[in-house]
């Protein structure tokens, strides 16, 4: 069943904002069953959540002849750089890919049917910028390298989309001095998120479950936690006025079931900005 662009980023959304965890509660195979058929299954990225068309999904409706020329950047361990299957799409044509190991280049150009291949995703932004063949880069690399990535390719003219978004809205973002899988919940981090969260005054923050799958999630869940009330407390920081407002916490959702399942304590609707919601994906 062919859908949509916004039914699909819809769709894709739910998967991609659901997370992985590892479980250990898989039971031993009964008789006659495989071994794989009760292999521990990774929350978030079980069968059951296959990106398929919502209930009630449009079918796909060309609306242009235009062909965005993309490269797609990273194979990765789950070669999340194929997941969305570009290449099927009729308005896109994959002009380029990459990826450091040279296998899964190979093998990523062959699924994409992409035309030409790139040792890295400098190189292919480099050289596709100065032929101008490529309109928009899909950036699947390494966690660290996305936001350098990504700006790099908006520097050279091109469109990106970016397996984890480096931030919603321009009104301000900062990048942290944290190098990617190092955040500690320690004193320093206290200090920084402190003095971060009073400059800024928000009146909501949202963060992650302490049972997130990645540990600078839960390294940042138990940071924002601590900083929670100390943001009060006069003598923390003493040099950072405390702002009028006092922040509500919020967790995102997750399908995490260990140790518990997520419980929504507040719903807010969201019609009225659905279509900057689904924009910014």
């Amino acid at each position: 069943m062919e859908m949509n662009r916004r039914d699909f980023f819809a769709a894709s959304a739910a998967f991609a904002a659901s997370g992985m965890a590892f479980s250990g509660c898989a039971s031993a195979p009964k008789a006659g069953e495989s071994a794989k058929a009760k292999a521990p299954v990774i929350q978030g990225f079980d069968e059951e959540m296959c990106m398929v068309p919502p209930p009630g999904a449009r079918p796909f409706v060309p609306f242009s002849d235009k062909k965005v020329r993309v490269g797609v950047a990273g194979c990765g361990v789950c070669s999340f750089g194929a997941a969305f299957e570009y290449d099927k799409h009729p308005n896109i044509e994959v002009v380029a890919a990459t990826d450091l190991d040279p296998v899964n280049c190979s093998a990523l150009a062959r699924g994409l049917k992409a035309k030409r291949t790139y040792q890295s995703c400098e190189e292919m932004i480099e050289a596709e910028a100065k032929a101008g063949t490529m309109d928009a880069v899909y950036i699947a690399t390494d966690a660290p390298s996305h936001a350098r990535l990504s700006i790099m390719a908006l520097e050279h003219g091109m469109h990106v989309c970016v397996a984890v978004p480096a931030v919603f809205g321009i009104e301000r973002y900062d990048v942290m001095d944290t190098p990617d899988c190092m955040i500690e919940p320690d004193i320093a981090q206290r200090d920084k998120f402190t003095r971060l969260i009073r400059e800024f005054a928000p009146h909501l923050i949202f963060t992650h479950r302490l049972c997130d799958y990645h540990a600078d999630h839960r390294a940042t869940s138990q940071i924002v936690q601590d900083v929670a009330y100390l943001l009060g407390v006069p003598h923390w920081c003493a040099d950072v006025p405390i702002p009028d407002v006092k922040p509500a916490v919020f967790c995102l959702s997750d399908d995490f079931t260990s140790p518990r399942c997520f419980r929504a304590d507040a719903i807010v609707p969201i019609d009225d900005v659905m279509d900057q919601l689904l924009d910014a994906m």
